[in-house]
């Protein structure tokens, strides 16, 4: 249970990103039973100022990926159809269908051509007229057309004859034309419409009951453009729509963080990640499971971490604005939220040392130290992309707690020189003085022994005296002292 200091701190923290993104929508964060942060954000109405509330709705495919996985997979858990099937048991009317399984359009590696950017786009952008059209006017037209009303034969009267764009299985890659196939074969072995398996199977049983498949009447649709405007879309209508408001998605939310509805074996397959941290059901980001709901403009991005008991979401009808600085480091709101969560929240609980990799890149090369340690650590991209040059006697690993990355340590290893040395420690400023310091050094120390490392030694800046004290800790003593900087020596034999 967090402290009273410790939840208004958190809620300050959310507040200020709010308002300084200009996010319109609602966010909510909770940890077991506490509510960290439940409240609207913004306004609904940018051209009339019309305030974001508690009944704002939102407006969502049905079609949107996490939504169709968790559909299927509860048919599955049913025995009404297997991710093994093949595709042509249920469309055979589709040429490429013997090729595929309902696991291949599940996963997102079916090779099925893209019908919106592999022809709508294609086909607007032929298009003079289109092309003619002001930028933004052209990007707010695209954008609404991003989850355009799409059936099966409007498909497969586009992509019908086309080949695949790759063999199945070979990749993952997903395509806006795979969730209509595979709920157009859930419909058709469940023998009713796709929108129905949805409410009984996911909507009822939640008690989502202000669900509503329609189009409307929803708040406004905003776009990105650039990535940093906010530009009205047009009200093109929305694949498989339907409209929720908060308290709806706040069921949602709860239903994952507590694994209802699939089977222990259907949430393994849920959870199941590719190599860039996508799945049928879940994604993952920063350590947190992810689930999302889509449409343009729209959005509603659903994180939580089970054995935690720990959930929060942000809800929106405004694409996500990023900024940039020009050390390539970006920041938008929803990474805000997720910095704070992480701060409030990790621990050490099940810390682990792992290799970098393409699983773990992407958020370790986040990592920040305080601005205060600027002096004492390097930057965490540079330390890498030094180590990566010396691949061969330079080893990079992540500190992470669960699947969260929160310190870098990169060793070297030559035993034929007999050079043995801890290169570079660095915790995450979120995550400092909570023992993962000395638990990663204390970690590097035994893998350098046991690569036969008889004594290390450590250099650290004379004025870091945090960094010493954690080094003396282990048994670390100083071996030379320069005006700027020390050696600090350790001994592994005897």
């Amino acid at each position: 249970m967090l402290s009273e200091q410790q939840s208004n701190e958190f809620r300050k923290t959310i507040a200020a990103a709010a308002e300084r993104w200009q996010t319109s929508g609602y966010i909510f964060a909770k940890w077991e039973e506490q509510i960290l942060f439940d409240a609207p954000c913004g306004v609904a109405d940018r051209e009339t100022g019309m305030p974001v509330t508690s009944d704002t709705r939102y407006c969502f495919s049905g079609l949107s990926r996490s939504l169709v996985g968790l559909c299927f997979l509860l048919l599955c858990d049913r025995k009404i159809l297997s991710p093994e099937d093949s595709l042509s048991q249920y469309i055979p009317e589709y040429c490429q269908a013997e090729r595929l399984t309902l696991r291949h359009l599940m996963e997102g590696t079916s090779g099925v051509p893209n019908y919106f950017s592999g022809f709508q786009m294609l086909t607007l952008h032929a298009d003079p007229k289109h092309e003619a059209l002001p930028e933004r006017e052209r990007f707010a037209l695209e954008s609404a057309m991003l989850w355009g009303q799409m059936d099966l034969p409007g498909l497969l009267a586009l992509i019908g004859k086309t080949p695949l764009d790759f063999e199945p299985g070979l990749k993952p890659e997903f395509s806006l034309s795979e969730p209509i196939l595979l709920a157009e074969a859930m419909s058709r072995a469940a023998g009713k419409p796709y929108t129905r398996l949805l409410i009984e199977l996911i909507f009822s049983p939640l008690g989502m009951d202000g669900i509503r498949f329609e189009n409307g009447p929803a708040a406004p649709r905003y776009g990105a453009f650039r990535q940093k405007e906010l530009i009205r879309l047009p009200e093109i209508p929305i694949n498989c729509a339907f409209t929720a408001d908060a308290v709806d998605i706040k069921k949602l939310m709860d239903a994952l963080c507590a694994r209802k509805l699939l089977s222990e074996q259907g949430w393994s397959q849920a959870e199941k990640l590719d190599e860039y941290g996508n799945g049928p059901v879940c994604g993952q980001t920063d350590g947190f499971f992810t689930f999302g709901l889509d449409a343009p403009g729209n959005g509603a991005c659903l994180y939580f971490d089970q054995q935690l008991g720990l959930q929060f979401c942000h809800i929106t009808n405004a694409g996500i604005v990023i900024k940039c600085d020009t050390s390539g480091n970006y920041d938008h709101l929803r990474k805000q939220m997720r910095e704070a969560v992480s701060a409030l929240t990790t621990y050490p609980r099940c810390p682990h040392v792992v290799p970098y990799g393409n699983k773990n890149w992407l958020e370790t090369c986040d990592l920040r130290v305080r601005e205060d340690q600027t002096d004492f650590v390097g930057d965490v991209r540079t330390d890498i992309a030094h180590a990566m040059a010396f691949i061969n006697t330079f080893k990079v690993y992540v500190m992470q707690e669960g699947d969260r990355p929160v310190g870098l340590l990169i060793l070297e290893i030559d035993p034929q020189k007999g050079n043995f040395w801890i290169d570079t420690v660095l915790i995450d400023r979120r995550y400092q003085g909570r023992g993962y310091g000395k638990l990663m050094v204390g970690w590097g120390v035994e893998e350098l022994k046991r690569q036969g490392a008889k004594q290390l030694m450590i250099g650290v800046n004379r004025f870091n005296i945090p960094a010493q004290r954690l080094y003396a800790s282990l048994g670390f003593q100083p071996a030379e002292v320069f005006a700027g900087g020390m050696m600090m020596r350790i001994d592994l034999e005897g």
